[in-house]
């Protein structure tokens, strides 16, 4: 759960269903006057109830999606903004799989009790990007297929 004075953010996985399927739920004051063109102003991921470390683990999993659809630039910057949140002194190469395997280590070691879920995401980086490096997977269509030579 994320939070401000103005709005709530909850964000649920499933049990038994794939790590991309999720619900985020977005709860906002009405009592609360914004201003015109109030978007995420005030929403920080420093509050106590904010984990750092499952936050991480979202933007592996989101990663994981954004290299499958052929979007580098984007799984980088998600990685990196994971590794920054928990203060993971670590740079993202490209080897997608490997990145992500060490943002989910990291995380689960900050926070011992989200072990199951960097299980998981590691599984699925493994299931869905082994031997994917930048220079294979930049290539994409946008829908997880490769284009150009050699397809």
């Amino acid at each position: 759960m994320q939070s401000s004075r103005e709005r709530r953010l909850f964000f649920a996985a499933f049990r038994g269903l794939p790590l991309f399927w999720r619900v985020d739920l977005e709860i906002g004051a009405a009592s609360v006057a914004r201003p015109a063109g109030h978007d995420r102003a005030g929403l920080t991921a420093d509050d106590d109830d904010w984990s750092r470390p499952a936050s991480a683990l979202a933007n592996a999993v989101a990663a994981t999606k954004a290299v499958l659809r052929g979007q580098p630039q984007t799984a980088r910057g998600l990685l990196e903004r994971g590794f920054r949140r928990i203060a993971a002194p670590d740079a993202v190469t490209g080897q997608w799989c490997a990145d992500i395997g060490r943002l989910a280590e990291a995380a689960a070691d900050r926070e011992p009790g989200l072990r199951p879920l960097a299980d998981r995401v590691l599984r699925l980086a493994g299931d869905h990007l082994a031997g994917a490096d930048e220079e294979e997977r930049g290539q994409g269509d946008g829908r997880g297929r490769r284009t150009g030579q050699g397809r």
